[in-house]
């Protein structure tokens, strides 16, 4: 995807191991300025056969390295989805749970409806890459830092983090399209650097 000119890259996938092909495709992607994004992963309450022998909400590779972006699932009330993957690696979240399927998803993929509609932190994570391709369209030069910062910056705030900037059951909050193409354009108008999230104690508080 790099090699053929990707600006961002996906990963509804994941493994409970570090491994060293999948961390040297990431950093390739990361030397390139190609903006990676990937489902924390669906063993927020520890079942299911993927989450045998790992401790609930164990955040998935590749979306625990540090130069991804790592997307939770949340619910339509505004809650962490309970199969969620959580921690200090999670940068935000989006909608993933009971999302109702396209056409074309239903008539290709029967086996992984429930109910008619979709779960999972797969269906939470290309959401934040599609955040991703509109906050570089509206300013091209943006790098990995940058757009981070950005989506980082501009998520909503949840009553489940209680006022603090940063949660790790749904890191910085809920991705905000509107606010964070919005700061995009700002940033051009004023043509101001890379934003920063500052520090103020630990990740729980503010994560940079």
């Amino acid at each position: 995807a790099v090699d053929n000119e990707a600006d961002v890259i996906n990963l509804s996938l994941g493994s409970y191991s570090d491994d060293p092909a999948m961390r040297a495709a990431i950093a390739y992607a990361s030397s390139h300025n190609v903006v990676v994004v990937a489902a924390s992963g669906n063993c927020g309450d520890g079942t299911g056969d993927e989450c045998i022998g790992i401790s609930p909400g164990t955040v998935a590779y590749p979306a625990a390295y540090p130069d991804v972006i790592a997307v939770g699932a949340t619910t339509q009330s505004d809650q962490r989805a309970s199969f969620s993957s959580y921690g200090s690696e999670l940068d935000v979240s989006a909608p993933g749970y009971a999302i109702p399927p396209s056409t074309s998803w239903s008539e290709t993929h029967p086996t992984s409806l429930y109910s008619g509609y979709l779960y999972g932190t797969s269906f939470a994570s290309p959401q934040v890459a599609s955040l991703v391709a509109l906050v570089k369209s509206v300013r091209p030069s943006s790098s990995i830092a940058d757009i981070t910062a950005l989506i980082d910056a501009s998520a909503t705030k949840i009553g489940i983090m209680n006022g603090l900037m940063y949660s790790d059951t749904v890191g910085h909050g809920i991705i905000n399209v509107h606010s964070a193409v919005v700061f995009a354009g700002i940033l051009n108008a004023t043509g101001s650097a890379t934003p920063q999230l500052l520090q103020a104690g630990s990740y729980q508080s503010e994560r940079t």
